[in-house]
């Protein structure tokens, strides 16, 4: 009976190790499969994640292209813009130089030839000897007038052409501008006198700027000449200068009739270039319309700038703008 309990209890014992063993195996082999089963979700995480990137690089690579496409096209479309804007101001620049071009060839053939025909016909009224002092007085004043309007539109078409064709390269030296304006004023004051004109320069000695002396004096004269036809008898010029920042304002103020509005406008904007049209003075004197023209060119070469304004007790104001 004893053998037969111990038997039974040996055989309770084997099958407990038995079915520990099979829980173990079962264990064993979930665990198996879970490890796996986790090593495929992490093959496939790492798929994924190597997908995700790719897809990521892609995007990038094409939004960078894209970018760049659409920068490459705003820049060729803005430089498109700027040539297209420099060409319409070349063409605008051509077509007023074409319209001065046909104003001075105006002038050439038909100013140059009337005092050309006048020194004719004095020469042979002198050769006649036949002519009365007075009326010789008269023609010789007549003649004068004429060859000195001949001399001075000469002299700027001249230089103007020669600016034109870069023949003018600037000087700029310190210049004391009271002796500057002394010396054209000077030159000048013959036809101040005969209108009855004050022609007053109020600068200061020893003020100086950077500027050309040859080029700065042509563009005063040009500018005092100007006033003077344009001012009435009895009017009044005057040449003042004001230090203001780094720079030096010249300025030439008359009393005379003044310019329109449109002409002040005109005159102010950038890239002024005339149109060679000139109107005559109170006295009905002539002029070529290319001095402005000149003094503008000049100014910008001596890296200056110059404005017109009105003069609120009447005429004009011309204000050249120096370095200093």
């Amino acid at each position: 009976m004893q053998r037969l309990t111990f038997l039974k209890k040996q055989v309770d014992l084997e099958i407990d190790r038995e079915v520990q063993k099979n829980k173990f195996e079962r264990a064993k082999l979930q665990s198996k499969y879970e490890t796996s089963l986790r090593d495929r979700q992490i093959i496939k995480q790492d798929e994924q994640i190597k997908f995700d990137w790719r897809v990521k690089i892609f995007l990038t690579v094409a939004i960078t292209l894209v970018l760049l496409t659409a920068l490459v096209i705003f820049l060729n479309q803005r430089k498109t813009t700027r040539l297209n804007k420099i060409i319409s101001s070349q063409k605008r620049e051509l077509e007023q130089l074409g319209r001065v071009k046909d104003r001075i060839f105006s002038v050439v053939s038909h100013d140059l030839r009337t005092p050309v025909n006048s020194i004719i016909s004095f020469i042979q009224l002198l050769e006649g000897g036949t002519i009365e002092q007075e009326k010789l007085t008269k023609y010789a004043s007549s003649l004068r007038n004429n060859l000195s309007y001949t001399s001075t539109m000469m002299e700027n078409l001249l230089n103007w052409a020669a600016s034109q064709m870069q023949g003018f390269n600037p000087h700029l030296e310190s210049l004391d501008i009271e002796k500057v304006i002394a010396e054209v004023t000077r030159s000048m004051q013959d036809l101040a006198n005969q209108k009855g004109i004050s022609l007053n320069n109020n600068i200061e000695k020893f003020v100086t700027c950077k500027a050309d002396h040859n080029m700065l004096s042509l563009v005063i004269r040009n500018l005092l000449s100007n006033a003077i036809k344009f001012t009435d008898k009895g009017g009044k010029i005057t040449i003042d200068a004001i230090i203001v920042a780094e720079n030096l304002e010249i300025k030439i103020i008359d009393t005379g009739i003044g310019l329109k509005t449109a002409q002040i406008n005109h005159f102010n904007k950038p890239g002024y270039l005339g149109a060679g049209v000139s109107s005559l003075g109170t006295n009905n004197e002539k002029g070529t319309g290319l001095g402005l023209m000149l003094c503008r060119t000049f100014v910008g070469l001596m890296e200056g700038e110059i404005q017109v304004q009105p003069n609120p007790t009447g005429g004009t104001i011309f204000t050249i703008i120096l370095p200093r």
